[in-house]
This record gives structure tokens, C-alpha cells and sequence, in this order.
């Protein structure tokens, strides 16, 4: 895929409000209070940046599935 938002650990503290608790490169999604969740860490960042990866459609479907059936909101196969 050419546009997917991953975490960046360095120079993300531009206020003291900023936090990064994401692993480097992690593929980010929207999470709650301003910040980004992490797809594989399920942690908290407030920075990230648009970047081109190795990826497929695919793997980052089985990330957004993977990290959605952990908590229970997704179940795959499950009539809606």
C-alpha cells in the first residue's frame, strides 16, 4: 500500500502534551483523546507521519481484525 500512518519515535515531543508509547514503524489507526493506537502494541501516540510501506492490503486487514477481535468488538463470521 503506498499511504499508511506508522508511529516515529524520534523528535515527537513538540509540546508537553505529546506522547509516544508505540513501537517504531507500527502501523497506526485512530484511537480515542487525539492520539493514534498502534495495530500491534495497542498503545498510545499523538504523533505519526504518512510514509509508503512493504505491505498489502491484506496484512493490514489481518492487523485491523487481529487487533479488533482482542477486546471482543469483532467476531469473525458473526451475523451483524
Amino acid at each position: 500500500m503506498k499511504l499508511i500512518i506508522p508511529a516515529f519515535a524520534e523528535h515527537y515531543r513538540v509540546s508537553a502534551t505529546d506522547y509516544n508509547w508505540t513501537n517504531p514503524g507500527e502501523i497506526l489507526t485512530i484511537g480515542t483523546d487525539d492520539a493514534f493506537v498502534g495495530l500491534d502494541s495497542r498503545r498510545y501516540t499523538t504523533h505519526g507521519r504518512v510514509t509508503a510501506l512493504d505491505v498489502t492490503r491484506a496484512e493490514v486487514t489481518a492487523k485491523i481484525i487481529s487487533f479488533l477481535t482482542q477486546d471482543g468488538f469483532y467476531v469473525p463470521g458473526r451475523e451483524r
